[in-house]
């Protein structure tokens, strides 16, 4: 039986190269995504990107596959793709990857394991005394490196190639978007 034992983590400033490569990684190839669904709402509802940034704003990733839903609802299109599960999976991500961007790192005194604060929610610090506190009272000390990051940036990099199935696909399913497709890449 191990005894937990609490330590005060120190914040640090400074990762190793490796992990800030793969958190740049995982923050561009999310904005990527973010790009993308952007796209194809703009397409499914028949104006550009200059009136869709004017108009719709940057909404969470997960609103904007959200809004794709309904206008393919409302267009009458069936995909073979599972917008809601691809909804949560968005969700899922975007709140990783917020968690990386935003974190606060701390690494332990003696074994230099690296940790990112986490201050919403709630915990419960101890197992053996019931209930939870509020993480912003009582910070939660996440271990977290490059075996985490590089698994969330393998994640987003699968959802980028779903993002793009459901744009093809929406493509091929409108033919006003398939003409529009054609045009830009005969322009090239």
């Amino acid at each position: 039986m191990s005894i937990r034992k609490e330590v005060e983590l120190p914040v640090t400033p400074r990762l190793p190269p490796d992990l800030l490569e793969k958190i740049g990684h995982t923050i561009v190839a999310f904005s990527y995504i973010e790009f993308l669904l952007s796209n194809i709402t703009y397409d499914l509802m028949g104006i550009g990107q200059k009136e869709g940034r004017l108009v719709i704003k940057e909404p969470r990733a997960s609103q904007r596959v959200e809004a794709i839903a309904d206008l393919i609802t409302l267009k009458g299109i069936d995909l073979s793709i599972d917008l809601k599960d691809l909804m949560q999976l968005i969700a899922d991500l975007e709140n990783s990857r917020n968690l990386l961007a935003h974190a606060v790192w701390m690494q332990h005194p003696n074994t230099h394991q690296l940790f990112i604060r986490v201050t919403n929610g709630t915990w419960q610090p101890d197992p053996k005394v019931k209930g939870k506190v509020k993480r912003i009272i009582k910070p939660e000390g996440r271990e977290y490196g490059l075996i985490e990051v590089s698994t969330l940036c393998d994640h987003i990099d699968q959802a980028t190639a779903v993002v793009l199935d459901l744009a093809r696909e929406i493509v091929n399913k409108i033919p006003s978007l398939r003409k529009k497709y054609l045009l830009q890449t005969e322009d090239k």
